[in-house]
């Protein structure tokens, strides 16, 4: 558009400018979306669909580094399900000393119950102390702490995008306070510093995978990763308490 003088008048072309301006401001000039804010929005919009879910099958792994919960036991994989609420059923593989060993653990509220190969269904209900039930919690059931910290990841970018299981997935990264993830305050036992948090979110909102890079509980090396991968979300799981 060009603007033309009007008759008679030298200053129209400044007028025109200023009323235009003025027209702009009157009907709002929409701001263009920043990368921060469609990680924030994506992490919002995640953290509501995570929280409806009724139920999902998990799967743990631990990366560069060496995680002993209870004093004996070096866990090397967790699998299991988690139906809400806080109801978990996980098989975790490990060793204690150098002997293979399969312990299958239900959680249900604050109750524990634990079975250990090689009677891995013969289930004893176990009173661990606070330090041990924060290990159990934080390494097997990924609801108390590695979900939690979609909703407190700090200054979120998304980095790209990655097909993961034949599914197309937003990668987004930040860190995460884990204090502030758990329950505002220092907890004993729980790592201080903040970790690295990387994780791949499908077109319905829903985590397939989460990374944390760092420890969670402290004594763990700097470099450990607890990587989370999830599915079957909301199909029937029934986890009962051991009879």
């Amino acid at each position: 558009m060009t603007f033309g003088y009007l008759p008679g008048n030298s200053q129209s072309p400044r007028w025109l400018a200023c009323l235009l301006v003025v027209a702009l401001f009157a009907i709002g000039i929409p701001k263009p979306s920043t990368a921060a804010d469609d990680a924030q929005a994506l992490l919002a919009s995640s953290a509501t669909a995570m929280g409806a879910l009724q139920s999902f099958h998990f799967v743990i792994t631990i990366q560069n580094g060496e995680l002993v919960i209870l004093d004996r036991l070096q866990l090397t994989r967790a699998e299991g399900d988690v139906e809400q609420p806080h109801t978990v059923k996980v098989s975790v593989t490990g060793k204690v000393k150098v002997l293979p060993v399969t312990a299958n653990v239900i959680i249900i509220g604050d109750d524990v119950w634990a079975a250990v190969s090689p009677r891995e269904e013969k289930y004893a209900k176990i009173d661990p102390d606070r330090v041990e039930k924060l290990q159990l919690d934080t390494e097997f059931d990924p609801t108390t702490v590695l979900l939690k910290t979609i909703g407190y990841i700090d200054t979120p970018i998304i980095t790209g995008t990655e097909d993961l299981n034949g599914a197309p997935t937003t990668v987004v990264e930040g860190t995460v306070d884990l204090d502030k993830a758990t329950s505002g305050t220092p907890t004993a036992g729980l790592a201080q510093q903040p970790v690295q948090v990387k994780m791949w979110v499908d077109s319905a909102n829903l985590v397939q995978r989460l990374q944390t890079i760092g420890p969670l509980l402290e004594g763990q090396p700097e470099g450990i990763v607890h990587q989370l991968d999830l599915s079957k979300f909301n199909e029937p799981v029934d986890i009962v308490a051991p009879s």
